[in-house]
Formats: structure tokens, C-alpha cells, sequence
């Protein structure tokens, strides 16, 4: 376990000096993720390969790279993201399935909810030093208790009851 570790050690500090920074929180800042992320690489003695072969100019993006080889940080900000696309968007569907299966808006939106969710997930972490579980768990809170960023294509009106009013 102890090579691994090591490795692991040689390839963040090689990942430092390509980038030009000198901590992790700078390393994770420049590669687009929490600086647990990087924490957790060490501790379990392997940096992903897309990791590996990124360079200013050439950090894998999430929706470049499989989701099967997605981190942490990107899971986690996915479900944040999805909560509040259905949030926003879940209006105009009868049900889950058919929001699902939806219209290319609907889909082609879930890119830009999950940049920024993946935003949201990293700049917490990074301010309180939760891990992405428990990040992702107080931005579903708050999304929850927030109304919609998009609203519906009605608006309520509230009256005293005339309804010319």
C-alpha cells in the first residue's frame, strides 16, 4: 500500500508542476475539483487517469469523459443538478418518465445545471471541508426549499376574490 501512496504522491506533484501551482486547494482549482478530491487520491494512493494526461488548456470536462469514469464531485453534483432541472422544468411533463425522456431543451439543459451544480459542489467543499456526499446533501436541501430558478409559464395571481382585480 505504501508504493501506491507514493505514486500516488509522485503523480500530484508532477500534476503541480505541470499546472504551475504549489498547493492542492491551487491543483484542484486548475484541474475542476474539490480540494478533498485531490485528498482522496492520496489517501487512496491513485490519481485517476483523465487526471493524468490533463494540462493547462486540457482538463477533461464531464461531459467529454464517460460517466462511468466520472469522480466523486461529478455523481454527487449530478443528482443536485437533476433535482433542480425536474425543479424547473418538471411542470410541463404528467410525469417523471416523460420529463425523462423529454424534449432536446430539457436534456440539453441538464449540461448547464450540472456545470454549475459541479461549481456549487466544489466552492463548498473548498469553504467548510465537507466531502462532495455531504456537499451534495445541503445543496439538495437548499434546492428543495428554493422555488424555481426558471418559473412556470403561468403566474399565480393572488385577489381578494374579484376576479378583474
Amino acid at each position: 500500500m505504501g508504493s501506491e501512496i507514493e505514486r500516488a504522491e509522485l503523480a500530484i506533484n508532477a500534476l503541480k508542476k505541470r499546472f504551475g501551482v504549489a498547493t492542492d486547494l491551487d491543483l484542484a482549482r486548475a484541474l475542476k475539483v474539490a480540494q478533498s478530491t485531490v485528498a482522496g487520491w492520496r489517501k487512496r494512493g491513485s490519481v485517476p487517469d483523465r487526471y493524468l494526461s490533463a494540462g493547462p488548456g486540457n482538463v477533461g470536462y464531464t461531459f467529454t469523459t464517460a460517466p462511468m469514469l466520472w469522480n466523486d464531485e461529478e455523481h454527487h453534483a449530478l443528482a443536485v443538478a437533476l433535482a433542480r432541472l425536474f425543479r424547473d422544468h418538471g411542470h410541463k411533463y404528467a410525469s417523471f418518465e416523460e420529463f425523462a425522456i423529454g424534449g432536446l431543451s430539457v436534456s440539453s439543459s441538464l449540461w448547464s445545471y450540472l456545470v454549475e451544480a459541479q461549481r456549487e459542489l466544489r466552492d463548498l467543499c473548498n469553504e467548510t471541508g465537507l466531502n462532495p456526499s455531504q456537499a451534495m446533501l445541503q445543496l439538495a436541501r437548499d434546492t428543495i426549499g428554493k422555488p424555481a430558478a426558471h418559473p412556470p409559464d403561468f403566474q399565480v395571481r393572488v385577489t381578494d376574490g374579484d376576479p378583474d382585480a
